[in-house]
């Protein structure tokens, strides 16, 4: 992450570590959502997915993620991916887990599955990652 340019830089299909941090502590059941959106205006109601490339590659594809899936999570066997049937948006859903004692944020293992220059995907257009806490 650069502080600079307020970017997060990561690479294909690498753990990037998220840390969530609350004012108070969510009623129980509380989901933790994640959805790609593009930042610029002109392109804020296309769908962020993978690049065909990509998706149809096996490399990387060993999880039960759908493949045209941007934003994965590591080491959660709870993760659910879900496709809007209106908008079509991709997203991933995990439950909100407390802290860990003695630290003030949940870590969410992230990983992006595909680089923002992939042609037929996001063509360099940036992102903004979309955390929402939603409650039962």
């Amino acid at each position: 992450y650069s502080t600079i340019l307020n970017k997060l830089f990561c690479q294909l299909a690498k753990t990037c570590p998220v840390q969530v941090r609350v004012a108070s502590v969510p009623p129980p059941g509380t989901l933790l959502r994640a959805t790609a959106v593009y930042k610029k205006p002109e392109h804020v109601a296309e769908v962020v997915r993978r690049c065909p490339h990509h998706e149809r590659s096996s490399e990387n594809d060993d999880g039960p993620a759908p493949p045209s899936h941007l934003i994965r999570v590591e080491a959660s066997s709870q993760a659910h991916y879900v496709e809007d049937k209106d908008t079509k948006r991709q997203s991933v859903i995990v439950p909100y887990e407390a802290p860990q004692v003695g630290s003030d944020c949940t870590t969410v293992l992230y990983n992006y599955m595909c680089n923002s220059s992939c042609m037929g995907g996001m063509n360099r257009r940036p992102i903004l990652s979309i955390l929402t806490l939603e409650t039962p």
